[in-house]
C-alpha cells in the first residue's frame, strides 16, 4: 500500500527507507506512521477534512492503565484505540519525525490520540 493511501491531501510525503516494508503492512487509514510524513506542506486556504476538526480524549485521559497480558489482548487493545480515534499516532518521546507530526497536528489544532512507545510497560 502506497504512502500517499495514508496522508491526507494537504500532506505531501517523501519517500523513505520504510517504504519497502510498509508496502507490505495494511495499517488502518486513521493511523499515522511518522516515517510517512516527512515534509509538510500546509497553506493557509487548505480546507481541512471535517473529520481533523474533531476534538479528541484529552492528554489526561491518554495513559493506558496495565499492559495487557498476551498478544491476542495487545492486539484487541490496538484495534480498539485505532476504531475509537479519528487519529492515532504510535511514537517515541525521543524521536524527531514524531515530534514533528505531534506538532503538526497541534498547528491544525487536532488533538490525536497519541501512544509513547517508550512510555509504555
Amino acid at each position: 500500500m502506497a504512502a500517499s493511501a495514508f496522508t491526507p491531501s494537504f500532506l505531501s510525503c517523501v519517500p523513505s527507507a520504510s517504504a519497502a516494508w510498509e508496502s507490505n503492512l495494511q495499517a488502518p487509514r486513521n493511523v499515522v506512521l511518522p516515517t510517512q510524513l516527512c515534509r509538510f506542506r500546509l497553506s493557509p486556504f487548505t480546507a481541512l477534512p471535517q473529520h481533523f476538526h474533531r476534538i479528541s480524549t484529552p492528554l489526561a485521559a491518554r495513559s493506558t492503565s496495565s499492559t495487557p497480558s498476551s498478544p491476542a489482548d495487545l492486539e484487541e487493545l490496538i484495534k480498539s484505540r485505532n476504531s475509537e480515534n479519528s487519529v492515532v499516532i504510535y511514537s517515541k518521546t525521543w524521536c524527531p519525525y514524531c515530534l514533528r507530526v505531534k506538532s503538526l497536528f497541534k498547528e491544525v489544532r487536532v488533538k490525536p490520540y497519541v501512544v509513547e512507545l517508550d512510555e509504555l510497560g
